[in-house]
């Protein structure tokens, strides 16, 4: 199996994706409340779900 950086390439895909979500999740929440449009990152993030839903039924 393949390695980077000593890990398997899955898991550094894993963890490169969730810190790429976190980066722009925490940078999108932080422009919002300083707009003072909260509600409008709840509604992002429940528009989000029915794909990541979506998402892991297609993979399995």
């Amino acid at each position: 199996m393949d390695t980077v950086f000593g890990m398997d390439a899955i898991v550094f895909w894993i963890i490169a994706t969730m810190a790429l979500v976190n980066v722009t999740g925490a940078l999108l929440g932080t422009f919002l409340v300083l707009r003072r449009m909260s509600l409008l990152g709840d509604a992002i993030s429940h528009a989000v779900l029915p794909g990541l839903a979506l998402a892991f039924m297609l993979t399995g």
